[in-house]
């Protein structure tokens, strides 16, 4: 009798720790650092290089360094490079400048937590786009 009272009062606790455990789990997924949505809607950590014209490729990021990533918001510096297509994309102008990379507002996005903004900020301070993901994207520009 004393055996079975103990495997009751054991199990019972199991039961319990398991119940506790269920929502830490959840709200540890909600709360998993954010990421960047890459044009294959995978989910990038830090990336050295991404593409902001997922249809193309003539707009993008390199030589990412990050100084901040996972909070509530991401910074990086690194190169912003527009191809100009004149007289056509194949052979058009890369124009590239030095820019800082605020990443904010992360949240889920295809069962995946992402930063939904990023803004792109040139070596004057002079702002070289906003983009927002969505639909279409996963990051378009937005209008301004």
């Amino acid at each position: 009798m004393r055996l079975t009272r103990l495997r009751l009062v054991l199990l019972i606790c199991a039961l319990l720790a398991s119940a506790a455990a269920v929502p830490a789990a959840a709200s540890a997924a909600a709360t998993r650092p954010a990421g960047l949505l890459n044009c294959a809607r995978n989910l990038q950590v830090k990336p050295k290089v991404f593409t902001l014209a997922c249809g193309d490729g003539n707009v993008g990021l390199s030589s990412l360094r990050w100084t901040s990533f996972g909070g509530a918001s991401a910074r990086a510096t690194g190169i912003f490079a527009v191809n100009q297509c004149d007289p056509n994309c194949a052979s058009g102008t890369v124009l590239r400048r030095r820019v800082t990379v605020v990443a904010t507002r992360p949240g889920m996005f295809g069962g995946k937590r992402t930063y939904s903004r990023l803004a792109l900020t040139g070596k004057t301070g002079r702002s070289l786009g906003r983009y927002g993901i969505d639909s279409d994207g996963p990051y378009t520009r937005e209008p301004r």
